[in-house]
């Protein structure tokens, strides 16, 4: 690949990237005027995600996965949201529950940062090995890796493509293969792939934060993020491979941050809801623990704020 079609991909990559920032803050700043701080990054992150990921799935629905059009949806939304929503301004409006509280500084807010900065370095050898060497974890190269590579190739995200001998292989879900599949458009390689583990770290110990922060723990919280992250089991088979169970998990905890914090409003259900959503299609052994989570949140809602609630969290999940 030529030095030019490398920084070619890079802008591709970093200018959807900030089109879509820009395109869900404008939105996250009307639908969610009193998310700010951490809970409002993790909003905006949920926010670009389900866009993506709809755009994606549409495209790929009809066989156009291709760099043009889904880049030229993708950035071209985005830009058109925040173009119509950009001259909107709002103030931070308190509520219980809202991320404008201040968090006090504690022996575990020090616990947590070293938390973060342990865990993190013990992901780093493991990015740097892949690329090095390649992306060589058995599930990666199997069927991860495989499916990617052929939505790549053949520009459709609902047709099975069978992997070996197992024959529920080509039925798993794929939201962490579909998303690889739209970082590998810009170059047809791998190129970004080995960090993206690093990324859902991110945001794992994000939406930690913000679970904790409903009652005013989020350092505490973080920190038990940080030590399930560092388990031994994730840090030998996650940094730099293509499996899905960070990224599964780190959407499972989004989706709890933003109910937690949603109180009733219409719009934050929804989105908690969409965001288990794309939890739910990307590990199927979470289909179990989503249900269940769906039901029970379905009916507090109804009970707490009444039926019109209640459904906007059962059908935005799909």
């Amino acid at each position: 690949m030529s030095i030019a079609a490398y920084v070619w991909g890079i802008v591709v990559l970093g200018g959807s990237i900030g089109l879509v920032g820009l395109g869900a803050d404008a939105l996250g700043r009307v639908l969610y005027p009193s998310w700010r701080g951490a809970l409002g990054v993790l909003s905006r992150v949920a926010l670009g995600l389900c866009w993506v990921f709809a755009v994606a799935y549409v495209l790929g629905a009809v066989g156009w996965f291709r760099s043009v059009p889904l880049f030229g949806l993708v950035d071209g939304g985005a830009l058109m949201a925040w173009w119509l929503l950009r001259p909107r301004s709002v103030t931070c409006m308190p509520r219980p529950g809202a991320a404008c509280r201040s968090q006090n500084g504690s022996v575990v807010a020090v616990m947590a940062l070293v938390g973060v900065v342990l865990v993190v370095g013990a992901w780093l050898p493991g990015t740097v090995h892949a690329y090095r060497y390649g992306i060589l974890e058995p599930d990666s190269v199997w069927y991860h890796g495989h499916f990617s590579a052929r939505f790549v190739q053949t520009g459709w995200l609902t047709r099975l493509n069978p992997v070996g001998v197992d024959a529920l292989v080509p039925f798993h879900t794929a939201n962490r293969e579909v998303l690889d599949a739209v970082l590998v458009l810009p170059w047809h390689r791998d190129i970004a792939l080995p960090l993206l583990n690093l990324v859902y770290l991110a945001l794992l110990l994000l939406a930690g934060w913000c679970i904790g922060q409903r009652w005013d723990r989020g350092p505490l919280a973080l920190l038990v993020t940080a030590l399930t992250a560092s388990a031994p089991v994730m840090i030998l088979s996650h940094p730099g491979s293509l499996k899905n169970d960070l990224l599964a998990t780190a959407l499972l905890l989004t989706a709890v941050a933003l109910f937690l914090h949603s109180d009733g409003h219409l719009p934050a259900v929804g989105l908690a809801g969409a965001t288990l959503g794309l939890a739910a299609g990307t590990k199927s052994n979470l289909l179990l623990l989503v249900l269940v989570l769906l039901g029970l949140g379905a009916v507090w809602l109804l009970r707490r704020y009444g039926w019109r609630t209640a459904a906007a969290w059962v059908t935005a999940i799909g």
